[in-house]
């Protein structure tokens, strides 16, 4: 297992690993933000609100530290740093150890949409991911028509490398395309102050 320093903090935000005990809060988050993250397909795997318990989500905050105890991938909570309120999520997932590769995922409460936090929890796991894990690259990815998502991939500065056709599976309109990103070490730039494990 690699050493990975753990929280990160942002100006606003701490961002901690999932782990088991979270599920009562990621389940209030889902509960209260269902609609939103259905429409996207981040976190809808059965059963649907309401049907959800805590134990469910205890059963996935079990499963996302069993992929970070193997060195998998990093699932994140970002939460307020002041009140411990789940803003939303991210993550460095299907990490690759051999070429230094990982998959930036984020997600923010839709009450909390267009106040600057998706862009605040990008750029945190991206700086974090080139400067502590010696990323050579990190990818992203965004469901055809998630404008907000799109817009804080090009915010982060990520470089647009293609779209893989039919290939996203969304529970609203089906199969979509996806867009995919790319950013190298040495292109990201970033003045937000970030700092890990304190």
């Amino acid at each position: 297992m690699h050493s990975i320093p753990l929280p990160i903090t942002s100006s606003r935000l701490e961002i901690r690993l999932i782990q088991p005990g979270d599920g009562e809060i990621i389940l209030k988050y889902k509960q209260e933000n269902w609609g939103e993250l259905i429409k996207w397909g981040v976190w809808t795997h059965h059963p649907h609100i309401p049907l959800r318990t805590v134990k469910d989500e205890e059963d996935f905050c079990a499963a996302q530290f069993h992929k970070f105890q193997k060195d998998e991938g990093i699932g994140l909570l970002a939460v307020d740093r002041w009140t411990g309120e789940m803003i939303g999520a991210g993550g460095l997932h299907n990490c690759d150890w051999h070429i230094r590769l990982f998959t930036l995922g984020f997600q923010v409460h839709s009450r909390k949409a267009g106040q600057g936090y998706g862009t605040e929890i990008a750029l945190s796991l991206t700086k974090y991911a080139f400067e502590v894990l010696d990323a050579t690259k990190v990818a992203t990815y965004h469901a055809d028509g998630n404008i907000a998502s799109q817009r804080v991939i090009q915010k982060t500065g990520f470089v647009k490398e293609g779209v893989l056709r039919k290939c996203h599976n969304l529970w609203d309109r089906g199969i979509v395309d996806e867009h995919h990103y790319g950013l190298l070490k040495g292109e990201f730039q970033t003045d937000l102050a970030v700092t890990w494990g304190l």
